[in-house]
């Protein structure tokens, strides 16, 4: 059976029929469109037949959506398909056109027909994070501004600067430890014409929210992800460079707007330094260079040593010739530190990047919040003999995670939650405990899903125990104390003592064990997907360290990993069951804990010896420091930190451990 029929379209009514025919295409793959020029108008006739397979393959997965200032779905035309395009042309008055061709390349991302182009552009914008070639999205996303069915670049465009916002300058995005510099990569293959279009109108906005009166001491959350972004647009040369830095030094002389300034100034030397080199007047270099030695309060002070260093310029003049200092070592500096932070030793601390608070727990069965400079906010008491051995904040959930266990009795142990970014503080919000928990050696949230996993021994009958992990789903419980876990993974021969997400990979999370085992899992499988370390030739477990994996990191596909053997190890996930990248070791380094610095490339080694800082710039030659020696105003002498963690938009690492106290370092 065959349907024909038959559309006069005036021009005011192409919006109209371009919907039309966008149902008729969802019904049958067999749409045909027939221009015919006429004394009377233009007529234009659709035919359908009996549907068959799709040829369209079904559309890509999309990165998870932004939950914050998200652009409503508005009611658009369907995609324009070759029919909708002919009609449109036919509608203007001209020739009779074939039916449509298939285009000349595939698009980036397929999508069905129908999909409203906010969608399209959204997708397009989110995938442009992790995409390896970002051209065709570039290409794709702007034939979707251009398309006169959509009503072309007046309407659609504000509506991707509106989108593109929302998610490249979503505020938790650094909290999530996601950068707004690959959305911002996107727009390099635009065609001139929308780059500068877009400069114009983004400039206006980010300029607005840098620019906003803040004191000094202001939360650097509220504005460092438009920092990025403008340093990023300023290193791909959509925005001139030179004007730039003047606009920032001219910020940097108000007090009220000098963070954003500094931070703006920072970003732009780590993303563009080679451009200032190579492109910037001597004259400008000059005032960048004075204006930032003028710059003197304390809380700018790691930024300052910053652009120093990478720019080559000592504190009170340039480098001879302009040229960057080769080989300068980075180090920490004492900044701050909250002696008797705790009664008794410390063991674990967290970061709410979002709220600038710092977390803090020990074996004085209390839990306490600090703001980022180390002021006391609020103490949480657990129950009598309890104390908390491992948290960590997910950002998702907005929640903090502890794992608390009975002083004298081992055995008794419980998982809480506490919710944060409330006037009062850490709000509780249950706790969780399963007959079967025997140990429970770590918590470790997964920010791109909205649970996170644990490492226990579980009691798999009444005479023996095992090690598992267990992934606890927030969204498929109505409350915290309701929890069950959602999946259970099992591989290890011991205790799981350290696991870490994989950055850029919802899914995937890495596991280390007592024994010095390392696995790599999948949410989505039941075992694992494949181990670290080159097969055991004799036999036995394959092993990635000879001892206990005390701490693991993620730099994208590249992992961390410390244990008590004293040594840390690279890997690379894309290279599972084979040798390290690389290994170093360092005398008495038993590792107790690492913390990176992803825009930093560096890591916090804090072993029995001190602290060290490891730089993964090269992750095949990565460089281990000496211990670093510190003269602390108090001329305490610090011992091990049980834990270390960063606050990255401030630049500051903290430590705790056995001291009782809570130390505060800049990186320079």
């Amino acid at each position: 059976m065959r349907i024909n029929i038959q559309l006069e379209v005036e021009p005011g009514e192409v919006p109209l029929a371009t919907e039309l025919l966008g149902v008729l295409r969802q019904l049958t793959d067999h749409v045909t469109v027939k221009t015919v020029g006429a004394a009377d108008g233009t007529a234009a006739t659709a035919s359908t037949a009996s549907r068959g397979p799709s040829p369209l393959p079904p559309a890509a997965a999309s990165q998870p959506s932004t939950p914050a200032n998200s652009v409503p779905s508005v009611s658009m035309p369907p995609a324009p398909s070759g029919a909708a395009a002919e009609l449109q042309h036919a509608a203007s008055g001209g020739l009779v056109a074939p039916a449509a061709a298939p285009p000349a390349a595939p698009p980036a991302v397929p999508f069905p027909p129908g999909t409203p182009p906010q969608q399209m552009m959204r997708e397009l914008v989110q995938q442009s994070e992790l995409a390896e070639h970002l051209e065709p999205l570039t290409h794709q996303l702007e034939s979707i501004i251009r398309e006169p069915a959509y009503g072309g670049v007046d309407v659609m465009f504000p509506q991707f600067v509106d989108i593109w916002s929302s998610i490249a300058l979503y505020p938790s995005l650094c909290t999530l430890e996601r950068s707004a510099v690959p959305f911002v990569m996107l727009l390099q293959a635009m065609s001139q014409t929308l780059r500068d279009k877009f400069r114009d109108r983004i400039m206006r906005d980010l300029l607005k929210h840098l620019t906003v009166v803040r004191p000094l001491n202001a939360n650097r959350g509220e504005y460092y992800v438009h920092a990025e972004a403008f340093a990023a647009l300023v290193s791909i040369e959509i925005v001139p460079i030179e004007g730039s830095i003047r606009t920032m030094c001219t910020l940097a002389k108000t007090a009220e707007k000098r963070g954003a300034a500094v931070t703006m100034l920072g970003k732009t030397v780590e993303l563009a330094g080679h451009v200032i080199h190579e492109k910037v007047s001597p004259a400008v270099q000059e005032l960048m260079r004075t204006t930032v030695a003028g710059i003197t309060d304390q809380e700018f002070q790691y930024d300052v040593d910053f652009i120093n260093n990478i720019l080559g310029w000592s504190a009170g003049g340039a480098a001879p010739g302009g040229v960057p200092a080769a080989g300068a070592a980075r180090t920490l500096h004492p900044a701050h530190s909250i002696p008797d932070a705790h009664g008794e030793m410390i063991f674990a601390l967290a970061v709410d990047a979002a709220h600038q608070q710092l977390v803090s727990c020990g074996k004085d069965s209390y839990i306490r919040v600090w703001s980022q400079d180390g002021q006391p906010l609020q103490t949480l008491g657990l129950e009598p003999n309890f104390y908390t051995s491992s948290v960590d904040f997910h950002p998702r959930l907005n929640m903090l995670l502890a794992s608390c266990i009975n002083n004298q009795v081992k055995t008794s142990l419980h998982l809480a939650g506490f919710t944060s970014g409330n006037p009062n503080g850490l709000v509780p919000q249950g706790k969780v405990r399963l007959p079967d928990m025997i140990a429970l050696a770590t918590v470790r949230a997964l920010p791109d899903t909205n649970g996170f996993i644990t490492g226990e021994s579980v009691q798999s009958d009444p005479s023996t125990s095992q090690a598992a992990i267990r992934f606890w789903d927030m969204a498929a419980a109505s409350s915290f104390s309701s929890l069950q876990p959602t999946q259970t993974f099992r591989g290890h021969g011991s205790i799981a003592t350290a696991l870490r997400g994989v950055t850029g990979e919802a899914s995937l999370f890495v596991s280390g064990d007592k024994d010095g085992s390392m696995l790599l899992w999948d949410l989505r499988a039941p075992t694992p997907v494949g181990g670290f370390g080159a097969p055991n030739p004799v036999g036995g477990a394959q092993k990635a360290h000879n001892m206990m994996v005390t701490s693991i990191e993620s730099a994208g596909p590249i992992i961390i990993s410390a244990s008590t053997d004293k040594t840390v190890a690279l890997w690379d996930v894309r290279r599972l069951n084979s040798q390290e990248v690389s290994r170093v070791h360092g005398e008495n380094m038993t590792v107790l804990k690492l913390a990176l610095n992803a825009s930093q490339n560096m890591v916090a080694v804090s072993a029995i010896s001190g602290l060290r800082l490891l730089d993964i710039a090269n992750p095949a030659a990565p460089v281990l420091s000496d211990p670093l020696a510190f003269s602390w105003p108090d001329g305490r002498k610090r011992a091990a930190y049980h834990d270390v963690r960063w606050n990255e938009p401030l630049g500051l690492l903290y430590g705790a451990g056995k001291d009782k106290l809570i130390d505060m370092y800049t990186l320079a």
